[in-house]
């Protein structure tokens, strides 16, 4: 006899409206309280989401939750939100749109979610910053603080304004300042997108790319307490403005996969000579 139990729900629609704040809510209604939240592990399929309120992201783990071929929109929230060590994952054709933000990872201190690192996992999903949204142009995709983070993408479509593919830094709102940054390791697999990486001093950046195309500028204000970038020999990168790196690790030895575009690649404060 299993010991666990299983809850299987089909045809359904879920409304999220109110004025609750509580994410322990039983119904999830209201302001700051996320449509699928769970301390446990949850799996949603063939459904459409949304959600309207202020703080209300589609997605909000504190547990490990994931979705298959699931359309969500979420207007006034991230997409998703990862707490702790903690997980959400995304698979086949999956859409979610967002207002405020993409993705964020992070460590509150509410004691709900488990610290180490938070990991967000994607897999033939397509998660687009609403264009008209007043946080188009400013939202990164993918935002980190105080925590550790795991960020994998394999064949995942991004669409957002704001030209910053990752922040990963400090905020005033969680964690002690000076070591409240984020440090994230971010794996792109048969990838091909745009976007910069801003990453602050007191945090860092593992960047791995395998048969995958990255066109960014890489801590462009050098401030990084330290970033690592790894390419297989069948990756590229391609540089949209000058970039800092402290490790370079490339199966390709003549660097024929760097097209510098005309900017300067420094490798723990050496110029890149190609």
């Amino acid at each position: 006899m299993s010991n666990g139990w299983k809850l299987k729900a089909s045809d359904i629609t879920i409304n999220k409206s109110g004025n609750s704040n509580s994410t322990e809510n039983a119904d999830f209604y209201g302001t700051n309280a996320a449509l699928i939240v769970t301390k446990g592990t949850v799996t949603v399929k063939n459904s459409t989401l949304e959600t309207n309120k202020t703080g209300s992201p589609i997605i909000y783990s504190t547990g490990k939750i994931t979705v298959d071929k699931v359309n969500g929109t979420s207007n006034n929230a991230q997409a998703v939100v990862v707490e702790g060590k903690n997980s959400a994952k995304g698979n086949r054709g999956s859409n979610n749109k967002t207002d405020s933000s993409g993705v964020m990872i992070y460590q509150s201190a509410s004691g709900d979610a488990g610290e180490e690192a938070g990991t967000f996992t994607s897999n033939d999903l397509t998660i687009s910053i609403d264009k008209n949204s007043s946080y188009y142009k400013s939202s990164p995709m993918f935002f980190v603080t105080n925590t550790n983070a795991k960020i994998n993408l394999k064949s995942t479509k991004l669409e957002f304004g704001s030209a910053v593919l990752l922040s990963a830094k400090t905020t005033n709102e969680w964690g002690k300042s000076g070591s409240n940054g984020g440090n994230v390791t971010m794996n792109l697999k048969d990838e091909d997108i745009e976007g910069n990486m801003e990453i602050d001093d007191i945090s860092s950046l593992t960047l791995n790319l395998t048969n995958s195309t990255l066109k960014t500028t890489i801590n462009n204000n050098n401030t990084a307490k330290s970033i690592k970038l790894k390419l297989s020999s069948n990756s590229k990168i391609i540089l949209t403005g000058d970039s800092y790196i402290t490790n370079l690790d490339d199966e390709d030895e003549s660097y024929s996969n760097i097209d510098l575009n005309g900017y300067i690649l420094y490798v723990n404060g050496k110029k890149l000579d190609i």
